[in-house]
């Protein structure tokens, strides 16, 4: 398997909530499936609400949760993980082969992704709850209604 950023997501931090980003501009993300000859096509919506990666403050240092090399990756792995439009297992993959196509380099690649396999459970569980309440801060603090979603 392999994957592609067709288009890259545009995001914008959100100045009330610390570590919290906002999708501007939607981001379309291919996973191939050389096997069987397929493609697996993902839209991550303008308005989705991701925190990147879940790193602790401790460690940013070396894994800030806003790295270039593994931005892109971190939004759609929250997306799956937020709609959980595959299982947990896939979405580690994905999130996996989406670095590898950001050359991501294999160290922090392995450590991220070790990371979402050991201790991601959690996270995907409340995904589609932490979801709605992301959609409903976002509607709050943005000043609007449906205008900075549509």
């Amino acid at each position: 398997m392999s994957a592609l950023i067709i288009q890259p997501v545009g995001i914008v931090p959100y100045p009330q909530r610390h570590n919290f980003w906002r999708v501007i501009q939607a981001g379309i993300f291919d996973w191939i499936h050389e096997e069987n000859d397929t493609r697996t096509r993902l839209t991550v919506d303008v308005g989705f609400g991701s925190d990147l990666t879940s790193t602790p403050w401790g460690v940013w240092n070396i894994l800030p949760p806003c790295d270039t090399d593994y931005v892109q990756p971190a939004i759609a792995h929250d997306f799956l993980y937020c709609t959980h439009l595959f299982p947990k297992e896939y979405a580690d993959a994905f999130f996996w082969e989406l670095m590898v196509a950001c050359e991501t380099p294999t160290w922090k690649r392995e450590l991220l992704y070790q990371s979402v396999l050991r201790y991601g459970h959690s996270s995907y569980e409340s995904g589609p709850e932490r979801q709605k309440f992301n959609s409903n801060y976002m509607l709050t603090t943005t000043g609007g209604a449906c205008d900075e979603r549509d």
